[in-house]
Order: structure tokens, then C-alpha cells, then sequence
């Protein structure tokens, strides 16, 4: 996700009254008023808690997004080595909520 700047003076002042932000998410179009409080900067670095644990089936688009979201911040950071011959193939997602 991305925060974004309100384009008129006033939308900005009434977000800031009512401690929320902008918030827009990679490869959406629509604007989301989140409260401050839910809101946190993103860093990119490995050690991020809010990354998704190793070995944890998520669907390939977040990496996509995490990617984008540290190339825009100028963080390089080495990428996984691929998964061992062995491992058990991940599923595309439809878009549907997994049951786990």
C-alpha cells in the first residue's frame, strides 16, 4: 500500500482532524481512509515482523508488491535462493481467502 497526499487543502485538513491518511494499495485504484493509527511505515528490510515468514504459502503477488514497495524506498536487498527441487508446488491464487 501506498499512502498519498490529499490533492485539495481541505481533504488534507480533514484528514489530519480526523487522524486518518490515504492510503492506496499496489494494483488498486481505489483510495482507502485508514485511522493513523493502522498505519506504518514500511522499511523493506528482512528483519521487517510484518513480512511474510519464510516457508508460509502467500500467494506470489505479495512479493511482487514487497519488491516494488523497496525499489521505490532504494532498498536492494538479495533475493531468496529458489526452493529445493523437492518442495511441494504452490497453487496460484484465484483471489479467494485461504482457509488457513
Amino acid at each position: 500500500a501506498r499512502r498519498h497526499r490529499a490533492a485539495r487543502e481541505d481533504h488534507a485538513a480533514s484528514l489530519k482532524k480526523d487522524g486518518r491518511a490515504l492510503i492506496v494499495f499496489i494494483g488498486e485504484a481505489v483510495q482507502y481512509f485508514m485511522p493513523e493509527a493502522q498505519v506504518d511505515k514500511f522499511t523493506g528490510l528482512e528483519d521487517d515482523p510484518r513480512l511474510p515468514k519464510e516457508g508460509k504459502k502467500i500467494d506470489k503477488a505479495i512479493y511482487e508488491a514487497i519488491e516494488f514497495g523497496r525499489k521505490e524506498l532504494g532498498i536492494t536487498i538479495a533475493p531468496p535462493p529458489p526452493p529445493p527441487p523437492d518442495a511441494p508446488a504452490v497453487a496460484e491464487s484465484d483471489g479467494a481467502p485461504s482457509p488457513t
